[in-house]
């Protein structure tokens, strides 16, 4: 079975944090609403105490073919994720939204979200990582959104 944009990223993400010492775990529990894709424990404290974030993953295909078009609704997290991250974040646990798209990616912390999908797609575009996705690129990602 083809893996979408999502799935594929996911595992870049997963095996590039492993390669760095991480223990990944994935959820894909159809009960639990809400729940983000991932938990990682870091081997040793990151800065600001960080030591097991959650992250939830998305993705888009393609662009809006008009720049001022915000990204596409779909690719936000829904109510409950949102609900799920404002519930359990915590310093040492935060909860991330990790966006893959064609032309790269970034990271935002969870409070950003609303920030980030309110912006026009030219806008977003400033914004993209297109190296891989490691461990220091994504907190750097989150600290400069």
């Amino acid at each position: 079975m083809s893996r979408g944009p999502e799935g594929r990223f996911q595992d870049t993400l997963l095996d590039t944090f492993r390669s760095q010492g991480c223990v990944c775990q994935k959820f894909n529990d159809l009960f639990s609403e809400g729940i983000p894709d991932v938990h990682v424990k870091f081997p040793l404290p990151m800065p600001q105490g960080i030591q097991t974030p959650w992250i939830e993953l998305k993705a888009i295909k393609a662009w809006p073919k008009r720049t001022p078009t915000k990204l596409p609704p779909k690719s936000k997290p829904t109510l409950a994720q949102m609900r799920w991250m404002s519930s359990f974040a915590t310093d040492s646990a935060p909860c991330w939204v990790v966006l893959n798209t064609p032309d790269g990616w970034l990271a935002v912390d969870h409070g950003a979200v609303e920030k980030i999908w309110s912006l026009p797609t030219s806008a977003v575009k400033t914004k993209l990582v297109r190296e891989k996705p490691t461990v220091g690129r994504v907190m750097r990602s989150i600290r400069e959104n």
